[in-house]
């Protein structure tokens, strides 16, 4: 470890004596940066699709592949039908698919396949406890959340960082192949304790394409190719059609706890500044979020004649008087585990509890609990993806009480 740098440790480890493993941040471990970014679409029929980076070697590169919006694997790896070679100044890729095109993501890294490297870390990054989200570094986006669980909200989080280098290791090492033929072995020792994430390539007349399909046992995924295995890796290749490359990065293949991709909504689904009232309005149309608004309900600005509370988020906020009420057709990206954020006020003290709803089954009833607004959220509730109702209604309707609503958001985790 340098003098000089940001290190963050887990509770109860020194900075200057800490292992590798236990560091949750170290600016000393080097990472990737993206040199080269690019989408195309690669057409059926076996043609070939050259993507200029110059950026004058061969970078380390992945291209990820999409149909309908879809991810359907990476080029070379899980999908068969895209290849893509690597060259010093271009991508060049092919779709062996007849009928249907792809389009592709591609990112080249500012790491050189060609150039051998060692990284010297102490220990391998096993930790043995849970992540703990109230360590580390965490710089959120203006209006985010510094407590989101998504990490989109954030421009710093050290639970986010790029994927630190280990080792990259050249045909200069190759030894004469066990498998015969003229193949020549170029292999790496895994650290103790864990199978780190390794990609290997190879050389064809002047292009590098990847070779790597994983499996816990080890698998070979060309004659010659790679194999994973504890406690080492193995590339073979052929010297006279070109050289090969193994990339060792530091984070491990299978990841000792599990990883949830959330979601948060960008922008707010419920933010009611839209359509500008002056004052207030009953059954406003025109909102561009898609809200509408039934019986008693409707916006009002900063200073109304309505006697609300200035808007927690911009000039406007929604009221439901009675049992007005707001519905919203939402597209639920993924079949999963959501929640409802809000805020709600009162209108001068009066009770006037608030029905949420999907697709007409009340999830809860909030009722504020006291004077200004009042941040809180459903409990968890289970869709499937795709468009449900929305829905937010007062449930007193013998006497006139109102309820102010405001900044509604939405968050989610995919589940089966």
């Amino acid at each position: 470890m340098s003098g000089a740098g940001i290190f963050i440790t887990q509770i109860g480890a020194s900075v200057p004596t800490a292992a590798d493993y236990q560091f949750v941040f170290n600016s000393d471990w080097p990472s990737l940066q993206t040199a080269f970014e690019k989408t195309v679409v690669v057409p059926a029929g076996g043609a070939v699709v050259t993507v200029l980076h110059r950026l004058g070697f061969f970078p380390l590169t992945f291209v990820f592949l999409t149909q309908n919006n879809q991810f359907v694997g990476r080029a070379d790896i899980g999908n068969t039908d895209v290849a893509c070679f690597i060259g010093k100044q271009g991508l060049y890729l092919t779709n062996n698919n007849v009928s249907s095109s792809y389009t592709a993501n591609i990112k080249c890294y500012n790491l050189d396949l060609q150039k051998p490297h060692d990284y010297t870390l102490p220990k391998f990054p096993a930790v043995n406890q849970p992540y703990d989200p109230t360590v580390g570094i965490k710089v959120a986006k203006y209006g985010k959340d510094i407590h989101s669980t998504d990490l989109r909200d954030f421009i710093l989080h050290s639970r986010a960082q790029s994927p630190a280098l280990l080792s990259v290791v050249t045909e200069r090492s190759a030894v004469t192949s066990p498998l015969g033929g003229g193949l020549e072995r170029i292999s790496y020792t895994n650290p103790a304790g864990y199978i780190p994430w390794i990609g290997g390539y190879i050389g064809n007349n002047g292009t590098i394409y990847e070779s790597l399909v994983y499996n816990a046992a080890g698998f070979s995924v060309q004659s010659p190719g790679l194999t994973i295995n504890p406690p080492a890796t193995t590339l073979d290749f052929n010297p006279a059609t070109g050289g090969a490359t193994l990339i060792i990065l530091r984070d491990p293949l299978i990841l000792p706890n599990p990883v949830s991709v959330n979601f948060n909504s960008n922008p707010l689904i419920g933010d009611f500044e839209t359509p500008v009232t002056g004052n207030f309005a009953y059954n406003p149309v025109g909102n561009l979020e898609g809200w509408s608004f039934l019986g008693l309900a409707g916006v009002a600005t900063n200073g109304s004649a309505f006697n609300n509370p200035n808007a927690y988020s911009g000039t406007q906020v929604c009221f439901l008087q009675e049992g007005g009420k707001i519905t919203l057709s939402y597209n639920f990206p993924f079949t999963g585990d959501y929640t409802l954020g809000f805020v709600m006020a009162w209108r001068l003290g009066q009770i006037n509890p608030i029905a949420i709803k999907i697709d007409g089954s009340t999830i809860t009833t909030y009722t504020v609990p006291g004077a200004g607004w009042n941040p809180s959220q459903t409990p968890s509730f289970h869709v499937a993806a795709g468009a449900h109702t929305i829905s937010f209604e007062g449930t007193v309707t013998s006497s006139d009480v109102t309820t102010f609503v405001d900044y509604i958001t939405i968050s989610g985790v995919a589940s089966g």
